[in-house]
């Protein structure tokens, strides 16, 4: 044994004591007194917040309470005790007092572009094991569970034995009147209190006490159509004060007790005639949730100033609040439909999200339109508008559309145009109808209102049992069809690696797609010019075969978005363009550019059907007499709702792909709709016989190189 003398002892002494003061130091940075790293907040849900990129996700948050600047390498957050680690920390310093925010990102990207002078204080993940109903605890390299936090989950669950209060009533109903009305609200109990603006009353706003006057408006300044910061390609916002109507609101409180929310809107001295000639749908929401800068969905707002602040450059079409998707970007509104009687057909509580790809940077954008049981039972919408009769139970989710990227400042009518004369094919067609549409009580343009290709398109359409729907559209897929999606991938892989001009190849193809709806949708598709194919092209099949008909499990084809096409990129979609081979943004066109269409044209009998197919679509489904005469109606239809909504939106916008309109002058004449008009009935005079022509060399002599 060695035997230590005072003057080694000490020393030994002194190093034992520091270690264990560390030690003690260390400690106490770890316990329940505060002065700690610890989970600050927690949120299972995926709805609630957003990251930095403007993705709804859930997030735990993690402070420092401590005095000292810790790096949480190693540090684990987890659901389950015996499981910490579920969530590493990377090398991360966190500061005295400083909070980092753990966010569940599923494409968890990288941040190898942000500018060094911004600080991202958040991490990505991509999973984080929180969830509602759970907990969460946080452990540090040494696995000791360091905080812990038990998420309930029940935020937001209403008390279904809590006694209901009637909603208050209005003495004059909401409508169209000529001349100013008084409108008297009674409630049972509580007091009544009323909004005028959209949003949804409470005990802030006004105390109803007398007779509500509500008389025409269009004379009074603009309130939201003056909004700006809501575009980024065309800024104009009118500088006339746009029609008018009143959504009047009110609501009955009576201590902890609240009654649901009435509505009615007033169309009062409104003359122009194109309320005469289309239906109207009046959409009133919290203006918060429209323009607010951080939950508004139709404003660059806060995730375009974050892109910029992290990135020092603007992305229009992905980065900004109006260009966000998912359900965290939903919002509650209500919706009025009058149809061309006047008579309000239903009113109804949904969700609205904006709705598309490019158009969404222009002021004039499309919604989707959300039937849920958390905003009012069945959870479908409660009127068919399409058959003017009463819902069938089904249908969940419509669009009301602005007419896309380019033809939103054109006819407005070309998609619905299109679509409609594949009717009776073995292709799905949207139906739409055009109807005008009141934003929070000021004219907001025409729009079409139009079915969506989604579950209930294909079970009201196809008769496919609820869930047994495989969508895929642009490439991705329906929530029902996630475990199936490989079959997808699987169709298109044995078509690229086979050679099927083998018959037996070509055969077993057969028993994977409906080989004529194919052929229906690419003869559409490649008559009408259409220059953004690629982004829309949709596809379904019954997940487990049902009958020997739509439902046998092979894919089929869906039409959507036309607006591309028929002349309006005059480079890319005129008459004269040769759409079998050029024609499509991207240069890659359908023969040699698609690999499913090319790979079937490898077959005699598919080219042989599809030049069939080609020539009835051509020659009768677009005969020259049929369409000219469907779209003399529909011009004079849309004429005069188109023409208000250009001069409300388009200002003094040119869109220079679109050579037509290139000595366009401010406002927006019949003169100018006239015009747009005569491009697509050109289109339709001509069309069939030059791409007749192109279709007997490309296809007809068809070989692969």
């Amino acid at each position: 044994m060695c035997k230590l003398d005072r003057r080694t002892l000490y020393p030994v002494l002194i190093l034992i004591s520091i270690v264990l003061i560390l030690a003690a130091f260390k400690g106490r940075n770890y316990s329940d007194d505060g002065d700690t790293i610890v989970i600050s907040e927690v949120s299972g849900s995926d709805t609630k917040s957003y990251d930095e990129n403007g993705n709804y996700a859930r997030y735990v948050k993690v402070q420092n309470k401590s005095g000292l600047t810790m790096n949480l390498k190693g540090w684990g957050i987890s659901d389950d005790v015996n499981k910490p680690y579920k969530f590493t920390f990377p090398s991360v310093r966190i500061k005295p007092g400083e909070v980092i925010t753990v966010w569940r990102d599923e494409e968890a990207e990288s941040d190898d572009e942000v500018l060094s002078e911004y600080e991202i204080r958040d991490i990505h993940a991509p999973d984080l094991p929180v969830k509602d109903t759970t907990v969460c605890i946080l452990t540090d390299r040494s696995r000791r569970m360091v905080s812990r936090v038990d998420i309930t989950g029940n935020e937001g669950i209403e008390n279904e034995d809590m006694e209901k209060m009637a909603e208050p009533e209005f003495s004059v109903p909401g409508g169209w009147y000529e001349d100013e009305v008084k409108v008297e609200i009674s409630a049972g109990t509580g007091r009544v209190y009323y909004t005028l603006d959209g949003s949804v009353p409470d005990e802030n706003s006004v105390l109803y006490d007398s007779p509500i006057t509500i008389r025409d408006r269009s004379n009074e300044e603009n309130i939201w159509s003056s909004k700006t910061g809501i575009s980024a390609i065309n800024t104009y916002t009118p500088d006339f004060k746009v029609d008018k109507c009143t959504v009047l609101k009110a609501i009955a409180i009576e201590g902890d007790r609240v009654s649901p929310v009435k509505t009615e809107t007033y169309f009062i001295g409104l003359k122009d005639p194109c309320y005469r000639d289309i239906s109207t749908i009046s959409i009133s929401m919290d203006p918060e949730d429209l323009f607010g800068y951080e939950r508004g969905i139709y404003v660059l707002g806060k995730v375009y100033d974050s892109h910029i602040a992290k990135y020092g450059k603007e992305d229009l079409y992905e980065y900004a609040n109006y260009a966000k998707e998912g359900r965290g970007w939903e919002r509650e509104a209500e919706i009025e439909y009058y149809p061309v009687s006047h008579e309000k057909a239903f009113e109804q509580k949904i969700g609205i999200r904006i709705h598309g790809g490019y158009s969404t940077a222009y002021n004039q954008k499309s919604f989707n339109l959300y039937a849920r049981e958390e905003y009012e039972k069945p959870g479908t919408f409660k009127y068919d508008v399409f058959k003017d009769t009463q819902g069938n139970g089904i249908c969940n989710k419509l669009v009301l559309r602005s007419g896309g990227d380019h033809e939103l400042y054109a006819t407005k009518m070309r998609d619905v145009l299109l679509q409609s004369f594949m009717e009776g094919r073995d292709v799905g067609i949207q139906r739409a109808l055009p109807c005008n549409v009141f934003l929070n009580g000021e004219y907001w343009g025409m729009y079409n209102l139009q079915e969506t290709v989604g579950d209930c398109y294909i079970q009201e359409h196809y008769g496919t049992a609820e869930g047994n729907a495989l969508i895929m559209k642009n490439l991705e897929v329906n929530k029902a069809g996630e475990e199936y999606v490989g079959e997808y991938y699987d169709m298109m892989t044995f078509a690229m690696e086979n050679d099927l001009s083998d018959a037996d190849n070509y055969r077993y193809m057969e028993t994977l797609i409906d080989v004529q709806s194919c052929m229906d949708f690419y003869a559409a598709e490649i008559f009408c010019a259409n220059a953004d194919l690629y982004s829309n092209i949709a596809m379904w099949r019954a997940i487990k075969p049902q009958d020997d008909g739509y439902n046998d499990g092979r894919w089929r084809w869906l039409l959507y978005d036309l607006d591309e096409s028929s002349g309006l990129i005059t480079r890319l979609t005129g008459p004269e363009v040769d759409s079998f081979t050029g024609g499509v943004w991207g240069d890659s066109p359908p023969v040699g550019g698609d690999p499913l269409f090319s790979a079937l044209l490898e077959n005699e009998s598919f080219r042989e059907g599809f030049e069939k197919t080609f020539t009835e679509v051509a020659e009768l489904n677009f005969d020259y007499g049929k369409t000219s005469a469907a779209l003399k109606a529909k011009a004079k239809l849309y004429k005069a709702s188109n023409i208000k909504s250009q001069q409300r939106f388009k200002g003094d916008f040119i869109d220079e792909a679109y050579e037509a309109s290139l000595d366009y002058t401010s406002p927006y004449t019949e003169k100018d709709y006239s015009r747009d008009i005569d491009v697509l009935d050109d289109f339709l005079k001509k069309r069939t016989w030059y791409i007749m022509e192109y279709m007997k060399t490309d296809i007809g002599d068809y070989s692969r190189k």
